[in-house]
């Protein structure tokens, strides 16, 4: 397996507006990256299926309230994937070839936080989003801590029509 892929990644923040001739794409490119080795509690996975939000569209255009996500960074937080492989230390009952979707944010989860505390990673200054603070899901593959992990169900297949179709239904 080799340690380069692809990923789509935003690499510059200058503001685009409707109608002003600039690409949307001005501040993006794919990139070829390295895959780093896996730490305690990490994993490699591949990933199946990625979404766009409104959020990966706002950073890609530079709008004024997305300046904090870090660049260059591989976006997407809303993505399924298989794992790979998997680091150093205890994964619980999670395998190589299980079918997940990552839990996009995470708050540090220390005892004394008082947003950690009570499960509001959202309101947790240290939290750490998937495709803003570290690679997501519009890579070939993304690196991920093993308690991000929600196993998808088996047997949960893809839908045999366009989702462009499913609205019709």
């Amino acid at each position: 397996m080799s340690n380069s892929i692809k990923g789509f990644c935003l690499q510059s923040n200058e503001k685009i507006y409707p109608n002003s001739g600039q690409s949307v794409l001005s501040n993006s490119a794919v990139v070829d990256m390295e895959i780093p080795p896996l730490k305690e509690g990490e994993i490699l996975a591949k990933t199946l299926y990625t979404g766009i939000c409104g959020s990966d569209n706002s950073a890609t255009i530079g709008k004024a309230n997305f300046d904090w996500v870090q660049r260059p960074r591989v976006i997407g937080h809303e993505f399924s994937a298989e794992v790979l492989e998997l680091g150093p230390g205890d994964h619980g009952d999670l395998k190589v070839g299980d079918i997940f979707t990552p839990l996009a944010m995470l708050g540090c989860r220390e005892e004394d936080c008082p947003a950690c505390s009570v499960s509001k990673w959202n309101l947790c200054p240290k939290k750490e989003i998937i495709g803003f603070h570290r690679n997501g899901g519009f890579g070939q593959q993304v690196v991920l801590e093993s308690d991000r992990v929600v196993p998808l169900m088996k047997g949960l297949t893809r839908p045999k029509v366009p989702w462009w179709n499913l609205c019709l239904l």
